[in-house]
């Protein structure tokens, strides 16, 4: 039947042959919505029924370990260009299984921590030196919270503090 939940309606979206969520019916799984989704399923505390309460969130990790791109970024899309949003939205949706292992897939076990670790050292060596993330407020945001969310400290820390608060303007938006 049809989802009555926006849990079940998340859990409807997975495309089992990939392990990726679609952003609806008629797409491809990708890793922005499947990063999204996870993010969602986590802090909702879901679990599956039956035998692996795990099996979706670990699906959904295993897409994602499985496009990363080697530079440790994502790609909004399937072939596309590294996306920091999309990076920083991955980083944060691995971030509650560091230390953690998924097992039972093709090539062996992975470690969360490997996959973490590629994604941080990318946005670090992404910043610049005025502590942003290509002078765009919104990127800079984006990766700023997910390398601290990472537990992580991003390379111009200080600059990128001075930044923000810069760019604040004086009614507070």
């Amino acid at each position: 039947g049809a989802p009555t939940s926006t849990v079940e309606t998340l859990v409807y979206a997975l495309d089992e042959a990939t392990g990726g969520f679609r952003f609806d019916r008629g797409y491809t799984s990708d890793p922005a919505t499947t990063a999204h989704a996870l993010r969602t399923l986590t802090e909702a505390g879901y679990e599956d029924p039956g035998g692996n309460p795990d099996l979706t969130v670990s699906l959904g990790l295993y897409y994602l370990v499985q496009n990363q791109r080697s530079d440790g970024r994502w790609s909004a899309f399937d072939g596309g260009g590294g996306s920091l949003s999309v990076t920083a939205d991955a980083l944060r949706a691995f971030v509650p299984y560091k230390h953690q292992t998924l097992s039972g897939f093709p090539g062996g076990d992975i470690n969360i921590d490997d996959t973490v670790n590629d994604a941080v050292a990318s946005l670090r060596n992404t910043q610049q030196v005025d502590g942003t993330w290509g002078g765009n407020l919104l990127n800079t945001a984006f990766a700023y919270h997910a390398l601290k969310s990472a537990g992580a400290v991003p390379i111009y820390q200080d600059a990128t503090i001075t930044y923000l608060e810069n760019a604040q303007d004086a009614s507070g938006s």
